[in-house]
């Protein structure tokens, strides 16, 4: 009879033994993700909360209901100016105190738990910061008429003028403050409005000493009615809630 080859039996492997996780490594990973999660917060994307219904229906924020929640670049204006149609999230001027702002919740707890969010971005900041979309900047000439049609001019208040192609903007009612203008928009500062025309205190609703309401007409107070670029936080580049 013949023979055969036998199989040769296989060796057990050698398993190495599974490093432990030193105690500081989950401590550490946290904290490494919250000094990341400040950082973006400060330099790279902010989140913000739509309190109003200025800008619907671009971003939704009517009363009573739960407005957008949007996210913010903050990067962007490093590397340029705010251009027209940018929609730009802003620290209110002195004045525009119009809409609500985000107020701190009284119990403490609830308070360190919201000043947490806050630092490492999830939730936006106390106080008033407002939304709107660049219509001038500085060097140009803004004026509109009765039928709220927008026009712009690069040349001055004798023009020529231009007029917006706005398809964004919303209303639900006459808007009181359709014609305004001409203003030139001073050097480092913005002309801003609401995208719900007839619901939106803006740059038109601001021409008077202090930003409060004043005239609508060439003797506004363009310092009054604009935003410095100075005090805008970022552009708008994202709804984030609802998907």
């Amino acid at each position: 009879a013949g023979t055969g080859r036998g199989h040769r039996p296989r060796k057990a492997r050698a398993t190495k033994p599974r490093r432990k996780a030193p105690w500081w490594e989950l401590p550490a990973l946290v904290a490494l993700a919250i000094v990341i999660a400040i950082l973006v917060k400060t330099f790279l994307v902010q989140p913000f909360y739509i309190p109003s219904e200025s800008m619907e229906k671009t971003l939704h924020g009517c009363p009573g209901c739960s407005g957008d929640r949007i996210l913010v670049s903050k990067i962007v204006y490093d590397f340029r100016d705010p251009h027209p149609g940018d929609i730009v999230v802003f620290n209110a001027p002195p004045g525009w105190d119009d809409e609500p702002p985000q107020q701190p919740p009284s119990n403490p707890v609830l308070r360190v738990i919201r000043g947490f969010g806050q630092l490492i971005g999830f939730v936006p900041p106390d106080g008033l910061v407002l939304v709107k979309r660049v219509i001038a900047v500085g060097g140009q000439t803004v004026k509109g008429d009765s039928a709220g049609h927008v026009f712009i001019s690069n040349t001055g208040p004798k023009g020529p003028y231009h007029r917006l192609d706005e398809t964004y903007v919303y209303e639900t009612g006459p808007d009181p403050r359709a014609k305004f203008g001409p203003i030139t928009v001073p050097k480092g500062r913005l002309w801003v409005m609401g995208d719900h025309r007839d619901r939106s205190a803006d740059s038109r609703y601001h021409c008077g000493d202090g930003g409060q309401d004043g005239p609508d007409n060439s003797s506004c107070n363009v310092t009054a009615a604009t935003v410095p670029i100075d005090d805008v936080i970022g552009k708008a580049v994202l709804i984030a809630w609802p998907p």
